[in-house]
């Protein structure tokens, strides 16, 4: 319950984080996100998924600081911390690394291409993705005995 919760609020203020952003990133901002999806592709190419956590939290900040809301990227901040340990084996969960990569790479274009509904849509879908991928995840683990439910 508490995974799902963390993420559906997540997805309501990065979406409005992406929807923001779309109307202001910059050229310098574009060009770094785009190296962040080449180092994801890079990372999964290699076959190191968990080496994409290095560039998310930076992936992220690009798109939460563009948005120009002091309160609004505290708050996400805050989320971000809170759904720490969740990130790791999401990296490396069956067919997820894939995912976050595609869900990052048309976030990514949405929001440098200054389509804000789309933007918020794509960051919205991303973290829905991620709880429903967390939750198997927990479920796995409390059927081995490794999680308490």
């Amino acid at each position: 319950e508490e995974i799902i919760e963390l993420y559906h609020i997540r997805a309501v203020l990065e979406g409005l984080a992406a929807r923001l952003a779309a109307a202001n990133l910059t050229e310098t901002n574009a060009r770094a996100l785009r190296k962040y999806i080449g180092e994801m592709e890079s990372a999964l190419q290699q076959g190191h998924p968990e080496k994409m956590l290095k560039v998310n939290r930076p992936f992220h900040d690009i798109i939460y600081k563009a948005a120009n809301s002091p309160l609004l990227y505290k708050y996400i901040i805050s989320l971000y911390v809170q759904t720490a340990r969740y990130r790791g084996p999401l990296s490396t969960w069956p067919g997820r690394p894939d995912g976050i990569l595609a869900e990052h790479r048309a976030l990514a274009e949405a929001v440098i291409a200054g389509d804000a509904d789309q933007a918020e849509r794509l960051a919205r879908a991303h973290h829905e993705n991620n709880a429903q991928a967390a939750v198997k995840l927990a479920e796995s683990l409390a059927k081995e005995g490794i999680l308490a439910t």
